[in-house]
């Protein structure tokens, strides 16, 4: 049984794990302290230069040599939160938030209340969102921890049903092959048939009993999983 149970548990570590890969924070860089060889115009132009790349964000840590002139680049965080990134999205289709609403089927007060960080939408909304702006479920969720972190929550909420439907009909099969054992031995036994029962002794005599056991201790797993988080 403790190696049935370590079995199990180990399944559902696994299963978990691959949903919180879902990443928790999004770090960019931009360019910061530029280093210029001369001044005048070369400066003016590293300024906006600089704010055009906080604006485009570039990946990675790297020194970059444009000609006469040596950047240095370090890592920041970008705080583009997810009301910001659905409003600029919404204005670019031309929708008013009314318009958005009745795509998604909800009120205008919650559009507004996202777009004010007042709250966040359902993981449902947020991939109807992505389809409705053509952009990436990631490109939306970028740089606003609190929102991803709903959405691992809300992604491990609609894991568990299939999970525990999955333990649910273990039992279920281990039972119907338990009255199919029984059944078969009362008729042999009382009757003139001679049923036989194929895949072995081993089979029949054990298979009902790890099947009902290990959904049953599957399914206490993982609502003591659940429960914690």
């Amino acid at each position: 049984m403790a190696h049935l149970y370590s079995i199990i548990n180990i399944f559902l570590d696994g299963f978990l794990n691959v949903i919180n890969m879902l990443p928790i924070g999004f770090k960019k860089f931009v360019l910061i302290h530029p280093r210029p060889r001369s001044h005048g115009i070369r400066d003016r132009n590293l300024g906006l230069r600089e704010g055009a790349n906080t604006v485009s964000l570039t990946l990675g840590t790297e020194i970059i040599n444009n000609g006469s002139d040596v950047y240095k680049v370090r890592k920041v965080v970008v705080d583009m939160v997810f009301g910001e990134k659905l409003k600029t999205e919404r204005k670019k289709k031309g929708w008013s938030q009314d318009e958005l609403a009745k795509k998604l089927f909800v009120s205008r007060q919650s559009v507004s209340k996202w777009e004010n960080g007042q709250n966040y939408p359902s993981i449902e909304i947020i991939i109807k969102l992505s389809d409705l702006f053509d952009v990436t479920i990631d490109e939306l969720l970028r740089s606003d921890e609190e929102l991803t972190k709903k959405v691992i929550k809300d992604s491990k909420q609609l894991a568990y049903p299939r999970l525990k439907m999955m333990f649910d009909v273990f039992v279920m099969i281990g039972l119907a092959l338990l009255i199919i054992k029984l059944s078969v031995l009362a008729l042999n036994k009382f009757t003139a048939l001679d049923i036989t029962l194929y895949g072995g002794s081993f089979f029949w005599n054990f298979g009902p009993l790890i099947l009902m056991i290990s959904g049953s201790v599957g399914s206490e797993i993982l609502k003591d999983k659940y429960k914690k988080e």
